[in-house]
């Protein structure tokens, strides 16, 4: 058995479990639903290959997905523009109506000198 990375020492009488490849691509595969029409290792991704359409199908939801995020991210930087207008619309009408008011005030306080 060899050592791992870090230097340390195998146990002894540890035996080191084997590899199994075609083990591993299996799990992946039943874990993925994925199944070849090719062969139990297909990697050809061929046009009539299920494993590269069921790839393809994957790949072009996730760019819809993505597309439709972007459209709902554009609405709603729109929606708070608009809202960020109106609160500066609504800011200088008050500023004009303190303005109205002191000026109000002035002239009655100037008329009563």
């Amino acid at each position: 058995m060899s050592p791992d990375l870090f230097d340390s020492q195998p146990v002894q009488g540890e035996k080191e479990p084997e590899i199994n490849d075609d083990a591993m691509y299996n799990f992946e595969h039943n874990e993925l639903n994925l199944q070849d029409n090719c062969g139990d290792n297909c990697c050809c991704l061929s046009n009539n290959c299920t494993r590269y359409n069921h790839m393809m199908a994957k790949l072009d939801t996730i760019i819809e997905n993505q597309q439709k995020l972007q459209n709902d991210i554009k609405g709603i930087t729109r929606f708070f523009l608009t809202v960020e207008n109106a609160v500066h619309g609504i800011e200088r009408c008050f500023h004009r109506i303190m303005h109205l008011l002191i000026d109000h005030l002035n002239m009655r306080f100037a008329n009563n000198q």
